[in-house]
């Protein structure tokens, strides 16, 4: 018998950059909402609550800006489980930053460009099969979120790569998207980031955030299944090392024009895209990036962003 007495709604992003569990083509999807069911096949008689669990995941098209590389409709799936615990699962893929790696078709392809049918999870294995009893997740709620923009969820762009390749980096549009969904259905729940990267920047923006736990995927499980316990008993959960390394990180130098300008840059735009973008003078970007190259001891824009990123400036 399954125990619902957890005393917070607990969400865990998975933040899954690399290799994550795959999906097997599923049913045709609508425009908008789509529902798929999943059973298991065996049930015991050892208690009555021993029944198939049933799992429907809803496919949502959030609309506006959201969009795939190619310019298609964006969508992501949730599974309403047990509302005390909630999972937010990015997918993983490739990242692009060129005309090759970028095309839409051909062997430079480094990610998939629209989200289809086979994105669905209602046949899910691994962490997204929640009706598995080996799964961690089992019976949990979740918030599925494909991956098509070659951006690693983190893109807010549209790049002209050639007069024949547009490309729509709206990772981070999609990603919050769904975010703002999970808000809006368990408002109540808790935050642990679960993720590839230990780095102090990334953990001081996430407490800065609201986070309530920051532990990196390959620790073992039993010290997840630990720090879930600890923050719903309403402790704060981080690594020690992360947490020493977050208090020993330089103080942000950077002024918030500063931080918003490197920030227009990550997708390599040029002075006058950024220009344009935030309604400046092509000389006013140039004296704000030189100022935040020099401020972060950087060589170039590019090294200034990555140092920002890591230190958690912006």
């Amino acid at each position: 018998m399954r125990r619902r007495t957890l005393p917070a709604v607990l969400a865990v992003a998975v933040l899954l950059l690399g290799a994550c569990a795959g999906t097997d083509d599923a049913t045709d999807a609508d425009e908008t909402t789509t529902t798929a069911t999943v059973a298991t096949d065996e049930t015991t008689d050892d208690a009555a609550d021993d029944e198939p669990a049933e799992v429907t995941w809803e496919a949502v098209s959030p609309g506006g800006d959201c969009q795939c590389a190619d310019g298609s409709e964006y969508r992501y799936w949730v599974s309403e489980g047990d509302p005390t615990r909630v999972a937010f699962f990015l997918q993983g893929g490739g990242a692009c930053f060129t005309a090759e790696t970028c095309a839409f078709e051909g062997g430079g392809t480094t990610y998939k460009v629209t989200v289809t049918d086979a994105d669905d999870p209602s046949d899910g294995s691994g962490l997204l099969d929640l009706t598995d009893g080996r799964n961690p997740l089992e019976g949990w709620s979740m918030v599925y979120v494909p991956y098509c923009t070659g951006d690693v969820h983190l893109g807010d762009a549209t790049t002209e790569y050639s007069d024949e390749l547009t490309v729509q980096h709206k990772g981070a549009v999609n990603a919050t998207a769904a975010l703002d969904d999970l808000a809006d259905r368990f408002p109540d729940c808790s935050v642990i980031i679960v993720t590839t990267f230990a780095r102090a920047g990334y953990l001081r923006r996430a407490m800065a955030s609201g986070a309530k736990g920051f532990l990196v995927k390959d620790d073992p499980v039993e010290q997840l299944a630990a720090a879930i316990r600890r923050v719903l008993s309403g402790e704060t959960v981080v690594q020690p090392d992360l947490a020493l390394a977050a208090l020993r990180a330089p103080t942000n130098p950077l002024t918030e024009r500063e931080q918003e300008v490197l920030l227009e840059s990550r997708d390599g735009a040029t002075v006058a895209d950024i220009a344009g973008r935030l309604y400046l003078s092509e000389q006013t970007v140039r004296n704000y990036l030189s100022s935040a190259i020099g401020k972060a001891g950087a060589r170039n824009r590019a090294e200034a962003l990555a140092l920002a990123e890591d230190h958690g400036w912006v």
